[in-house]
C-alpha cells in the first residue's frame, strides 16, 4: 500500500470506477463511524475493524494485484478450484452424515463459542452438510456465489481440468446444496438459473437473422410459461415450511423483522453499534437457546443504523448493474464473465435476506473489485481507440 506504483494503479481503478468504489468506502467508514456512538465502544470498534480487515482490504488488494484482464479470469480460477474442494467435501459428509474435521479440533478450542457453533451438528429432519462453514446456510451462500462461476467456464474457452472442474462444481455442488437443507439456497439457485434462462432469450431474440436463435427463442419461451407455475408452488412451500422446524424459522425471521421496526424509531442514524444487532432483534433457536439474527439488511440497520444499510443496498445494486452494462459491451470471454458475476451477485442479494453471517462476504467484494478493474479496462481500451482516432485524424 506503501508503494507509489500501487497507489498510482488505486487511483486509477478509484476515478474511473468512482461511485461504485465511494459507496463501499463509504459503508466502511459509515460502520466505524457508527461503532464510536455504540453501546460498547471497544466491541463495536473491534468488529468494525474486522470487517475493513476481512472485507474492504481484500476488495483494495484485489484492485493491486488485478493488472490486465486476464488476471480477471486467473483471478476466478482460484476461485473455481476452492468450489471444487468445498463441493467433494459437502458430498462426502452429506453421505457419511458427520462433521469431518470434529475429530481434527483440540478440545481446548471447544471453549471457543464460534467453534463450539461450527462442529454442532445440523439435523433438521436429516443430516445437513455444512463443509466446514459456521452452519449449512454459510455453505448455500457460498454455492449461490460460486457456482455460478463454474457455469461461465463452461460457456468460454478454457483448457480440458478447468472444463473438469467446472462440471465437478457444477455436479457436485448442487448436490452438496440440496444436502445443506437450506429452503432459500435452492430457491435461489432456481432463480439464478431462471435469470440465466431469460438473458439467454433476450440475446436470442435480438439475433433473429440466424435460425437456431430463433428455434432457442421459441423453446425457452414454452419452457418459460411451463415452469412459472412450478417455480411458484416450490416458493410457496419453501416460504410455508413443510415441518414444524421450518414453520418455526420462518416466523423467527418475521418476528426478527418487526423487531428491528423498533430498532429504526430508537436508533436510526448509528444503530446500536457493530456487533451488538443481535442484542435487539436477535430470535433464540428453540432446539439449542442460541440467539441469531437471520437477515444481514437487518443486521447492520440495527448495527449502524439507516446510512449503512442504504450504502450496502446501493453498492450491491451498483455492482449488479455495472456488470450487466459490462456483458452488453466487453468483447468474449470477459462478457461472459460479467455475466457469471452478475448472476453470483443477484443471489447474494437475495441471500443477504435470510442470513446474517458474513463469512463468505470477502468473495463478494474480490467480486466487486473484478467487476471495477473490468470496468477500467473497459473504459481504457476506448480512451485509447479515440485517442489513437485523434492522432491519426
Amino acid at each position: 500500500m506503501a508503494s507509489p506504483k500501487n497507489m498510482t494503479i488505486a487511483y486509477r481503478s478509484f476515478r474511473e470506477s468512482s461511485r461504485s468504489v465511494v459507496l463501499v468506502s463509504l459503508f466502511f467508514l459509515w460502520r466505524l463511524i457508527s461503532s464510536v456512538f455504540s453501546e460498547d465502544p471497544i466491541y463495536s470498534v473491534f468488529i468494525a475493524a474486522l470487517d475493513v480487515l476481512l472485507q474492504y482490504s481484500f476488495f483494495v488488494i484485489t484492485i493491486l494485484l488485478v493488472t490486465s484482464k486476464q488476471r480477471v479470469i486467473e483471478a476466478l480460477r482460484f476461485v473455481l478450484y476452492g468450489a471444487v474442494i468445498v463441493s467433494v467435501i459437502g458430498v462426502v459428509e452429506s453421505l457419511i452424515k458427520a462433521n469431518m474435521f470434529y475429530s481434527l479440533v483440540p478440545r481446548s478450542a471447544m471453549e471457543t463459542g464460534y467453534v463450539a457453533s461450527a462442529l454442532t451438528e445440523k439435523i433438521r429432519g436429516t443430516y445437513r452438510a455444512q463443509a466446514g462453514f459456521l452452519h449449512p446456510l454459510v455453505l448455500a451462500e457460498y454455492l449461490i456465489l460460486t457456482i455460478p462461476i463454474a457455469i461461465l467456464f463452461l460457456k468460454i474457452k478454457v483448457g480440458r481440468h478447468i472444463k473438469l472442474a467446472s462440471v465437478t462444481v457444477l455436479l457436485l455442488g448442487m448436490y452438496t446444496l440440496i444436502s445443506t437443507g437450506s429452503r432459500a439456497g435452492v430457491l435461489v439457485f432456481v432463480l439464478q438459473l431462471g435469470l440465466m434462462f431469460l438473458f439467454k432469450l433476450i440475446r436470442d431474440l435480438k439475433n433473429q437473422r440466424k435460425i437456431m436463435p430463433v428455434v432457442r427463442s421459441f423453446v425457452m419461451i414454452a419452457v418459460l410459461f411451463a415452469g412459472v407455475p412450478v417455480a411458484y408452488n416450490f416458493a410457496s412451500l419453501a416460504l410455508e415450511g413443510q415441518s414444524n422446524s421450518e414453520s418455526m424459522s420462518t416466523q423467527a425471521r418475521i418476528d426478527q423483522f418487526n423487531l428491528g421496526l423498533d430498532t429504526f424509531e430508537k436508533h436510526p442514524l448509528v444503530g446500536w453499534g457493530p456487533g451488538l444487532a443481535v442484542d435487539h432483534v436477535a430470535s433464540s433457536n428453540v432446539t439449542t437457546g442460541e440467539k441469531s439474527v437471520d437477515n444481514y439488511y437487518l443486521t447492520i440497520a440495527a448495527d449502524s443504523g439507516l446510512p449503512a444499510f442504504i450504502f450496502f443496498v446501493c453498492m450491491v445494486v451498483a455492482y449488479y448493474r455495472k456488470a450487466r452494462k459490462l456483458t452488453a459491451k466487453l468483447e468474449s470471454p470477459y462478457n461472459s464473465v460479467s455475466d457469471g458475476l452478475s448472476i453470483s451477485l443477484f443471489g447474494f442479494l437475495i441471500f443477504c435476506a435470510v442470513l446474517s453471517t458474513f463469512e463468505v462476504f470477502t468473495l463478494a467484494y474480490v467480486y466487486f473489485a473484478l467487476l471495477t478493474k473490468l470496468e477500467v479496462f473497459q473504459k481504457t481500451k476506448v480512451h485509447n481507440f479515440f485517442s489513437k482516432g485523434r492522432r491519426d485524424g
